[in-house]
């Protein structure tokens, strides 16, 4: 019989529950034996300037794949000098099984430019190529580029696969801006992320340069815990990202910036002293907001720092106060962190990246779907929706915008 083999290798800096559900997909799909997981010592074919020393890429990737016999890690590539090239790795391997078929597994952009890679036509005699369409609209450049390459002599695998929401960029973020074990276990396994953590590699100290945000971080570090603090981080990431990309010019960035980082500062406080503070501010809100306490904290973080940080501009106070709510005639600095609390890279929620990706394409859309589920979700929950989030999805809703 013979042995089929499928390559799966990359930096895995650092590994995650995608790459192993990749792995099971194609070797469950194409039938093979085993996937063979193959950590590289120096990729070429991309720059990784934050790259997890070898020996802790391996342990991770072990520890990934010891839950399943099919897959099986190698440091081959790890112990050969210089760039890792996947000819001399495909050499190799049909050296040492000269009966094997063997199965090349790459990402879909890795697909579109492997005719340009060392030796490809050496890479496509000796392995079947196989990839996946993430989305619809990936499949017929997908397509396109498997004819030309079957002209070269591949032989090529389209799948369909499943979406894996994760990526080794985010958790590298992620662990920068302080998650957990518990965090990072929904996107690694636990012995993975415990590891990773121990490694103490990605953490680079403080992340936040701007002035004002410094100036902050100590009344944020005794006011939240190391969990909330994290939240507050991934916010303030989310709203300079959507600040730049949605709002050139129109949103300060380091404004957006500082907003999410103080969104929930008052968070974590007894629910009595958010509403003494709310009404120590002795502002005129509408009286259903008392009857919701879940969205006190906005309220009472803007007054807050209004009384007591001597922050005077009103448009940050309105993002802060309006966070959870939101409310009709937002501003863009308000829309920045409300989506921005949305849709931060620590919301791990169900339908949070159908959100993340209402966003991406316009903040109108981004808009509509967030306040969508905020209304459906607190309707769902039989909790009174004030009418500053009513007047909000009214006005999205109605406004027409596409």
């Amino acid at each position: 019989m013979e042995l089929s083999l499928g390559i799966l290798g990359g930096t895995f800096n650092p590994i995650h529950t995608g790459h192993i559900r990749l792995a099971l997909y194609v070797q469950e799909t194409l039938n093979l034996n085993r996937v063979l997981v193959i950590p590289d010592r120096l990729p070429p074919h991309k720059k990784a300037p934050d790259l997890l020393p070898g020996r802790d890429r391996l342990e991770l990737c072990r520890k990934a794949c010891n839950p399943y016999p099919q897959l099986e890690v190698s440091d081959m590539e790890l112990k050969r000098e210089g760039n890792s090239y996947t000819v001399d790795t495909l050499s190799a391997l049909k050296s040492q099984f000269p009966n094997a078929s063997l199965t090349l597994i790459v990402g879909s952009d890795m697909f579109l430019t492997i005719d340009s890679w060392k030796n490809s036509r050496e890479i496509f005699r000796l392995a079947q190529i196989c990839t996946g369409a993430r989305k619809k609209e990936d499949i017929a450049r997908l397509e396109n580029k498997k004819k030309e390459l079957q002209s070269l002599g591949a032989v090529c695998h389209i799948l369909d696969l499943p979406v894996f929401e994760v990526s080794s960029t985010q958790i590298r973020r992620a662990v920068e801006l302080g998650a957990d074990k518990n965090y990072l276990s929904a996107w690694m396994g636990e012995d993975e992320a415990e590891y990773l953590l121990q490694t103490g590699f990605y953490q680079h100290g403080e992340t936040e340069q701007d002035s004002e945000c410094l100036r902050f971080l100590p009344l944020l570090k005794e006011r939240l815990s190391p969990k909330r603090l994290f939240h507050s981080r991934c916010v303030a990431d989310m709203a300079q990202s959507i600040a730049e990309e949605f709002f050139p010019g129109g949103v300060s960035p380091a404004k957006a910036r500082l907003a999410g980082l103080l969104h929930d500062i008052y968070r974590e406080a007894p629910n009595k002293d958010q509403l003494e503070m709310i009404q120590l501010e002795g502002l005129d809100w509408e009286p259903v907001l008392f009857e919701v306490p879940a969205v006190w904290h906005g309220f009472a973080a803007a007054a807050f720092l209004k009384l007591n940080c001597g922050i005077a501009d009103e448009d940050l106070l309105n993002a802060i106060r309006f966070h959870t709510t939101a409310r009709k005639d937002m501003s863009p600095l308000e829309k920045t962190i409300f989506l921005a609390d949305a849709v931060s890279l620590d919301r791990l929620y169900p339908g949070a990246q159908e959100l993340r990706e209402a966003c991406r394409e316009s903040i109108h859309k981004g808009m509509t779907a967030c306040l969508k589920y905020s209304v459906s979700h607190l309707a769902e929950k039989e909790v009174p929706i004030v009418k500053y989030t009513w007047e909000a999805f009214n006005q999205t809703i109605l406004s027409g915008e596409k």
